[in-house]
């Protein structure tokens, strides 16, 4: 089985260290965002990516989807369930504003927690940064 290990002590390095986002406090969503809260949003993005979606990766590979005489497309065993537990973790809404459901956090966090899903389940097709790193692999 594949094994995916988040860099999250590397993140929080660059973070705190190198980027020093506590001096960036007075922007919208980094008041919010304590060490304490951006490392354990990190580390639960990690677990999330290591825990449920590295082993979906085999059975997406095996299973593929799979599309209907009526135009549905079904995916691969586990994939519905991992989304629902994406939205309902609120992982979708990171940095979406408290008054629309989110957590109001920097765009940052998102970035840096959608890092594993991207590196498990590989590049997402609309994203232009994301299809320029796959040309280049």
């Amino acid at each position: 089985m594949p094994i995916y290990k988040a860099p999250v002590d590397d993140a929080l390095f660059l973070l705190n260290d190198v980027f020093h986002l506590d001096h960036y406090g007075n922007l919208p969503g980094f008041s919010d965002a304590a060490p304490d809260v951006v490392e354990a949003v990190l580390r639960e993005a990690a677990k999330f990516s290591e825990e449920v979606l590295t082993p979906l990766n085999r059975v997406g590979d095996k299973e593929g989807c799979k599309r209907a005489g009526d135009g549905s497309v079904s995916t691969p065993t586990g994939f519905k369930d991992a989304y629902k537990q994406i939205v309902e973790g609120g992982w979708i809404g990171i940095s979406v504003p408290p008054e629309f459901g989110g957590q109001g956090l920097p765009a940052t966090l998102t970035e840096i927690g959608q890092h594993g899903v991207r590196y498990v389940s590989g590049p997402d097709p609309g994203c232009d940064r994301c299809a320029a790193d796959a040309r280049l692999r």
